[in-house]
């Protein structure tokens, strides 16, 4: 039987590792999900945005939330820097999938990937910019995606649902026609995509993707 492909998930603002997303991707894929110490209003989190704002009260709130990002993407990056092979796909939701996508953007990960419903743009949208990280702005995020190699952005796929109320599918379209990578509009999907991933719809995305790569050799159940 051969080895099932190997996920890295990066998970959603408010879930974890063990959300549904998760579980649905651990039922046909060997999955490592980090657990990114985030949300917005809980002190306990390490990389909450309450948090960084108590500690850092004479900083402005986009220092605050770019603060928890960085907190995140450091996260990220150490888990993939301790693999002694990288995943066959990066998926990423939401918060994560602003995080997935800085991940490729600075090329900390060069491979296949799935971004749910990115949350690149929208930090910005709440809080302005943060000057002193131009590099995890929106722009140059979104330059560096565009640079990528076309053997690797062929391997991408973009998910938003149409019923997105929190993360505009205005963002992803606007994102997908920037960089080049096909966009998947998920006809009524809420911004938890949550009845598309009960019906497989992630796990056909996940395959989806590993179908353009040129390893023949993945399977999944």
């Amino acid at each position: 039987m051969l080895q099932q492909p190997n996920v890295h998930y990066c998970h959603g603002l408010e879930s974890g590792p063990g959300g549904f997303k998760a579980r649905k991707l651990s039922e046909h894929f060997q999955v490592t999900s980090p657990d990114m110490k985030m949300s917005l209003w809980n002190p306990f989190a390490e990389n909450s945005l309450v948090r960084n704002l108590v500690f850092r009260l004479r900083f402005p709130p986009s220092r605050a939330l770019f603060d928890s990002f960085e907190g995140c993407l450091d996260i990220q990056r150490l888990a993939l820097a301790a693999r002694d092979q990288p995943p066959d796909v990066l998926v990423g939701s939401s918060w994560g999938g602003g995080v997935a996508a800085a991940l490729l953007a600075e090329g900390a990960y060069r491979g296949p990937f799935v971004l749910l419903c990115p949350a690149i743009g929208i930090r910005e949208q709440w809080v302005g910019a943060d000057v002193n990280r131009p590099s995890l702005s929106l722009e140059s995020i979104s330059e560096n995606l565009a640079n990528l190699p076309d053997e690797i952005k062929k391997c991408g796929l973009l998910v938003h649902g149409t019923a997105d109320g929190t993360v505009p599918i205005e963002h992803t379209r606007a994102l997908s026609e920037r960089i080049g990578v096909e966009l998947l509009e998920v006809e009524d999907g809420s911004h938890g995509l949550g009845a598309w991933t009960a019906s497989e719809g992630l796990r056909d995305a996940v395959l989806r993707v590993l179908r353009k790569t040129t390893n023949p050799s993945h399977n999944a159940s």
